[in-house]
């Protein structure tokens, strides 16, 4: 059994360590559900698209996860090969852990954002889910090293936190198809732009809220 995985420019990459020679070894694996439950690392530089490829070239792992996640695997790995209109200028795509907790339960959260230009409060994070993946697809993806605690909705702390194989890939893909398919997401997205038109426009029956009636 591996001891870790790097996600690497040419794949998926399991080490093992060597108590002889104190070092860790790349350990041959025929694929990648192999090492899930390991400890992952992703290489500097490698991108959404390297990812996509690695997923690509292990068709076991991509049957996989594309039960695990809910996600038509290659409708994405399609689009992501088209000519997009036009690049997203994140600066890249960042998977963050949460730990949260209140009276009522405790529970370990995964977010999957895209990390823009940074302002005056630091680096801006938003959605990508309603973003095609061929926009995307250039941008590097890192793991944020430390995990945010919450307590009541309110930060208390931070602590180093681990990803697994499982966590990185199984997220990616639950993101990009959040709205279904390429085709659900963009009929979607329509929609929503549509009703954003209403409103601009005052044709949209709106409904005043009271947070008193909220029980």
């Amino acid at each position: 059994m591996a001891d870790k995985v790097h996600i690497t420019k040419r794949g998926i990459q399991a080490l093992k360590w060597d108590s002889e020679i104190r070092q860790y070894v790349e350990q041959e694996i025929r694929s990648g559900l192999h090492v899930l439950r390991c400890a992952c690392h992703i290489d500097a530089g490698v991108t959404l698209g390297d990812i996509f490829h690695a997923v690509e070239q292990d068709r076991g792992l991509a049957a996989f996860l594309e039960q695990w996640s809910w996600c038509d695997l290659d409708a994405f790995h399609a689009e992501a090969r088209k000519p997009a209109d036009a690049a997203s200028d994140l600066s890249y795509i960042e998977i963050a852990k949460y730990f949260k907790w209140d009276e009522h339960e405790a529970q370990e959260t995964f977010v999957v954002s895209g990390a823009g230009h940074p302002d005056e409060h630091g680096m801006t994070r938003y959605a990508i889910d309603f973003t095609p993946v061929n926009q995307l697809v250039h941008l590097p993806v890192r793991l944020r090293p430390e995990m945010e605690i919450r307590k009541d909705r309110k930060k208390v702390g931070e602590a180093p936190c681990t990803f697994t194989l499982l966590d990185v890939l199984g997220e990616i893909y639950f993101e990009i198809s959040f709205y279904g398919s390429p085709e659900d997401r963009d009929r979607q997205s329509a929609q929503f732009q549509e009703s954003l038109r209403e409103v601009e426009e005052g044709r949209a029956t709106l409904t005043p809220w009271n947070p008193r009636e909220v029980s």
